[in-house]
């Protein structure tokens, strides 16, 4: 079998179209109608205290399993609960399918005529409910009188303590809900319907980071422009032509600087380059001079002239 058979979160969460596409396809599978009527009865429990409309998927699926379904205890004694899903020609053939006669048809019909009534009674519209959720939050014993709770989603606030009291306490009598081998829902300790409305304190700025993005998208693509640009210009030509002035001032004070310090160094090297003068030596020749023009007689003429002149 490649269908496992529904467990409670199943029965109890699931959406209607998932859920009637599960129940279907594990009755065609098995054929296994006293399950699936126990599958239906839960179905029905929880239709009956959510708000909305809820059963609207299954009336096709009702009908065709009570046309087929075994007529057992438990299929005479709650059958009545799916009338309000058939259409009356298709509820004649069931009720004579299922039972001898009529009065013993109405006789299980007056054992559970307030359940009945409490499944036709429709709960509160999805759209009455302006954003509020509830649960209901209830305590179960299992056959062994082990406590577990339980909860239902979705739940109407306005049922009516006796409406709840009574179609949960129509689960106590369904044999498919088990754990571990031990029978779940046996009986009903208490319940509770609990506010479970968020109320939104801090709202996630989405839509502002979706705007910011194709501006930090176009930052990024002016960023890589301006570098695609430079790489494809001639080296040099910022410095030349799209420099600033204060650069190029930059630029001239150190070139000048460059010029001065070649000078310097060109000077530096001529004087280097030319043979150094000794301290005194122009004295010494002219003294040499003299000597030699004394000794030649030039001293004595320059002396007769004085002599003539006195």
């Amino acid at each position: 079998m490649t269908t496992k058979p529904l467990n409670q979160r199943q029965l109890f969460q699931m959406k209607s179209d998932n859920l009637t596409k599960r129940v279907r396809s594990f009755y065609e599978e098995t054929r296994d109608s006293s399950v699936v009527f126990e599958y239906m009865l839960a179905i029905v429990v929880r239709d009956s205290l959510v708000v909305g409309n809820f059963h609207e998927l299954f009336k096709e699926l009702i009908a065709e399993l009570l046309m087929e379904v075994e007529p057992t205890a438990m299929v005479r004694r709650w059958c009545s609960l799916f009338e309000v899903f058939c259409q009356p020609e298709e509820w004649k053939q069931i009720v004579a399918r299922l039972f001898k006669n009529h009065s013993e048809y109405e006789a299980h019909c007056q054992k559970i005529r307030l359940y009945k009534t409490y499944v036709e009674t429709k709960t509160t519209p999805d759209e009455e409910m302006a954003g509020q959720q509830f649960k209901l939050v209830s305590i179960f014993e299992d056959i062994q009188g082990k406590e577990h709770t339980w909860s239902l989603s979705d739940a109407d606030p306005t049922i009516s303590d006796e409406k709840a009291e009574a179609m949960l306490g129509l689960l106590t009598h369904l044999t498919i809900f088990e754990k571990d081998g031990v029978r779940r829902f046996a009986k009903l300790e208490k319940s509770d319907v609990v506010n479970c409305t968020r109320r939104e304190l801090v709202k996630k700025e989405k839509k502002q980071k979706k705007q910011e993005e194709p501006s930090t998208k176009a930052e990024e693509q002016k960023v890589q422009a301006d570098r695609d640009r430079k790489k494809e210009e001639p080296a040099g030509k910022d410095q030349k032509e799209g420099s600033s002035p204060e650069t190029k001032e930059m630029i001239s004070a150190t070139s000048d600087a460059s010029s001065a310090h070649g000078e310097v160094e060109r000077t530096s090297k001529s004087q280097a380059a030319q043979p150094k003068q000794k301290v005194g030596k122009s004295e010494r020749e002219q003294k040499k001079k003299k000597t030699l023009l004394r000794n030649l007689g030039w001293g004595k003429k320059k002396e007769r002239k004085k002599d003539r002149r006195k």
